[in-house]
C-alpha cells in the first residue's frame, strides 16, 4: 500500500509539473495566429486563414504589438483630435482596458525587450511608454503636415526605426534618443518589418505601385515585392513569410521569402497594422 501511494504522488507531481509548463488555454488558442487592426476591429487569422473577430467597438485602432506574456496593446487614434488617442491593453481571453492615453494620432507599436511599448505618433512625436503605463517623449520631429510618422520596428541591437510617410524616411533612433536618417525613400511609406537577418521590409502607400522595399543594414535598397497597391502594416511568420495589410485593396497578402505575393484574407475594412501572437519556444 505505502509502494502504492509513493507511486500515485510520483505520477501526481509529474503531471502538475506538466500542467504548470504548459501554456494557459487562452494562450494556446491563438498561438502563432495573425491579428489585424481594421476600421473598428481586430481580426484573428489562422494559419489556414480561417478568419474571426477577435475585438470589436474600437474607434479607428492602428497599430498593434504583443508582449512576451501575450498582452496585445492595440494604438487607437479615437476622435483624431490631438490628445484624444489611446493604448489599449487586450488579453487574449479578450479583456480589454485602458493601458494609456493623452496620444496625438499613434499609429506603430513596438516593444523593447525590457517591455516598454514605443508609439510613432501621427504628428510627429515618438512616446514611450513604460510596463507601468507612465508616458514620455522619446523623440520629437516637426510636427504634422511637416513630418508624419506611421510605422515603427526594433532591430536586434535595440535602435529604432521609424517610417515618416510625408518625406519618404526612415530614421534611426538610438536607445538614447539620438536620431538619424538610415534611408531615403519615395513618400508613403509606412510599416516596417525586420526579417531574422536583419534586413528591413518597408510597405508604400503608392496605390498604382504598392512596393514592398527591402533595405539590408548596410543600406542597400531593392524592391522585394510589388503592384500591391496601398499596404501599410508588415510582419513576418516563423517560416519566413512576409505579410502585408493591403490597406487600399481591403486584403492581406501572404509573400513568401522569395518575393512570391498571394492573396492570404479577403473581405477586411481599410486593414491597417499586423501582428503574430508569440508562440512558447
Amino acid at each position: 500500500m505505502k509502494k502504492t501511494i509513493i507511486h500515485f504522488l510520483q505520477i501526481l507531481t509529474v503531471a502538475l509539473a506538466g500542467l504548470a509548463l504548459a501554456p494557459t488555454s487562452a494562450n494556446a488558442k491563438h498561438q502563432g495566429n495573425l491579428f489585424a487592426t481594421d476600421n473598428t476591429t481586430i481580426r484573428e487569422f489562422e494559419p489556414d486563414g480561417t478568419q474571426t473577430f477577435f475585438a470589436a467597438g474600437l474607434a479607428r485602432p492602428r497599430g498593434l504589438a504583443f508582449d512576451k506574456k501575450g498582452n496585445l496593446f492595440v494604438a487607437v487614434i479615437n476622435s483624431g483630435a490631438p490628445g484624444s488617442g489611446t493604448i489599449v491593453r487586450i488579453t487574449l481571453d479578450g479583456n480589454q482596458s485602458l493601458f494609456a492615453s493623452g496620444l496625438d494620432s499613434p499609429s506603430g507599436v513596438a516593444i523593447d525587450k525590457k517591455g516598454n511599448l514605443f508609439v510613432a505618433g501621427g504628428f510627429g512625436t515618438v512616446y514611450k511608454i513604460t510596463s507601468d503605463g507612465a508616458v514620455s517623449t522619446f523623440a520629437s520631429f516637426a510636427p504634422f503636415p511637416a513630418t508624419q510618422l506611421f510605422g515603427d520596428a526594433f532591430d536586434e541591437e535595440g535602435n529604432l526605426f521609424v517610417a515618416d510617410a510625408v518625406n519618404g524616411v526612415i530614421y534611426l533612433i538610438t536607445p538614447n534618443g539620438t536620431v538619424s536618417t538610415f534611408a531615403v525613400l519615395t513618400p508613403g511609406v509606412d510599416g516596417l518589418a525586420f526579417d531574422r537577418d536583419g534586413n528591413l521590409y518597408v510597405s508604400t502607400a503608392d496605390p498604382g505601385d504598392g512596393r514592398i522595399i527591402k533595405i539590408a543594414p548596410s543600406g542597400t535598397q531593392s524592391t522585394f515585392a510589388s503592384g500591391l497597391g496601398d499596404c501599410r502594416g508588415l510582419a513576418f511568420d516563423l517560416a519566413g513569410n512576409l505579410f502585408a495589410a493591403g490597406h487600399g485593396t481591403n486584403l492581406i497578402y501572404k509573400i513568401a521569402p522569395d518575393g512570391t505575393a498571394s492573396i492570404f484574407a479577403t473581405g477586411l475594412a481599410v486593414p491597417q497594422y499586423l501582428a503574430f501572437a508569440p508562440k512558447d519556444k
